[in-house]
């Protein structure tokens, strides 16, 4: 009976024991970030309009464009990240630590709302708990964390798996709901964090309509339906007044350069973009591929899922696939293919007794890719000293500089180091620290081209101004 009683006791610490443990390794993975500097684009999108005290029209817009070779006003549109930084400014200054905690704090949000809608795709709380955990860790998220700017990517994932979940939801109502709204709304939120929040335009009706299981209810698909449009259009509109067309880049991905985005992009979402050895890349592949035969099998409905997990991440991966390849924009493809693939592995049929040979492989999973994370954490927080040197060494000398519109400065921008090169983002980091100097500043790779204008030059591990 003793024995029984202590038995009980220690089952019932051991998820305060594995919550603990969890907590203590995710902060190991991601502890790298925090004491990062600010990344350029930093300064443009958010610190320099807003400690500049700029009209709050032109920071919404400016924010994120730029003026193309045509001198046509060119870019983005994300107000809802705008707002965000807006109250943040007037709490934490400059303060880089502060803005990545919020980040992390809304990749935690995705989490929850991956446990949210993986629970109510498989009835299993043991599932969603895997997908949110595998998520949490994944090294797919790390530069969408770590770049401060990059924050659009965050959102938009957060409020799109949100706006799925609804649009899930409502496919299972038979009766008329005010819940017929919610992808809407969520919708709108997506577009208001990024452009690719647009994507949910299509992703949303490929759940409602083509998940197995939906129930018929007419009223509530003509409400959802509309819902998306009305919101769709204004979002659309507002667009095509700022920009005179949709905005965005000027370019995109070639056809040709296509299949090999895809394969890049295969590599980040699975992890094996971020480990160094093949035969651990080999790996993984063959587990993955295995598990969707063992899934699907042959000839059966189950391949109508799988269409449909392709159809949706595939959607939400459109920016990498057709833009570029970059490690940021990953982090919603990444969310989508954990969401479906651990949906997918928990079909599998286990025999009792090897259920805890499936807990340990699950519990290595998220250690692997913990591990991967930390390293990549590493690797990012690495590109960040030399922002901060010049950043400082600039705030030393500002000054010192001419500062009037008719005055010029030159700046030796040589790439024989990181530093040197990084001089480039002189002009914005003045801004910031002298917004009303007005002298025009020219980048030279020759000391000599100008001996009556002041340069600034990396000498001695400082920058100073020579005359």
């Amino acid at each position: 009976m003793g024995l029984k009683l202590e038995s009980m006791n220690v089952k019932r610490y051991v998820p305060w024991v594995t919550g603990l443990f969890l907590v203590i390794y995710v902060a190991w993975t991601f502890a790298p970030l925090l004491g990062t500097f600010f990344y350029p684009q930093d300064f443009v999108s958010f610190l320099n309009p807003l400690k500049n005290d700029v009209p709050f029209g032109q920071y919404i817009v400016d924010s994120w464009s730029w003026m193309n070779d045509q001198g046509k006003l060119s870019g983005f549109f994300r107000p809802l990240v705008n707002l965000t930084f807006l109250g943040e400014y007037h709490v934490f200054g400059f303060n880089p630590t502060a803005y990545r905690l919020i980040n992390f704090v809304m990749h935690f949000l995705c989490v929850f709302a991956i446990y949210r809608f993986v629970k109510n795709l498989s009835g299993r709380k043991w599932l969603a708990a895997a997908s949110s955990t595998i998520f949490l860790v994944h090294p797919g998220t790390v530069v969408a964390i770590g770049m401060i700017v990059a924050r659009g990517d965050i959102m938009v994932c957060l409020f799109s798996i949100l706006a799925l979940n609804a649009a899930y939801l409502l496919s299972r109502e038979k009766e008329v709901t005010h819940k017929a709204f919610l992808p809407a709304l969520y919708f709108l939120l997506a577009m208001c964090s990024k452009e690719l929040g647009m994507i949910n335009i299509l992703t949303l009706p490929i759940m409602y309509f083509l998940w197995p299981g939906r129930k018929s209810c007419r009223r509530n698909t003509i409400v959802f339906l509309t819902s998306l449009v009305l919101v769709l259009v204004p979002y659309i509109v507002s667009r095509l007044l700022i920009f005179g067309d949709i905005g965005g880049y000027g370019y995109y991905t070639a056809m040709r350069e296509i299949p090999a985005h895809i394969l890049i992009l295969i590599s980040q979402v699975s992890g094996t973009f971020f480990m160094g050895r093949f035969i651990l890349r080999l790996f993984v592949y063959m587990i993955i591929a295995g598990l969707l035969l063992n899934y699907t099998g042959l000839f059966t409905r189950k391949w109508r899922k799988l269409a449909v997990a392709v159809l949706v991440t595939g959607a939400y991966s459109c920016q990498s696939i057709i833009s570029d390849a970059a490690t940021h924009y990953v982090y919603i493809a990444s969310a989508f293919t954990v969401i479906f693939l651990v949906y997918f592995a928990g079909s599998m049929k286990i025999a009792r007794e090897k259920y805890r040979a499936a807990s340990l492989a699950a519990v290595l999973c998220v250690v692997v890719l913990g591990v991967l994370t930390r390293r990549e954490s590493v690797n990012f927080s690495n590109i960040f000293p030399k922002n901060e040197i010049v950043f400082y060494g600039l705030e030393n000398i500002y000054d010192t500089l001419p500062r009037e519109r008719e005055e010029s400065c030159h700046i030796l921008l040589r790439h024989t180091s990181l530093i040197e090169s990084e001089m480039r983002n002189i002009p914005i980091y003045l801004d910031y620290l002298d917004s009303d100097n007005e002298c025009v500043f020219i980048f030279t790779d020759d000391i000599e081209a100008r001996s009556d204008v002041p340069i600034i030059v990396w000498e001695n591990n400082e920058l100073i101004v020579r005359r």
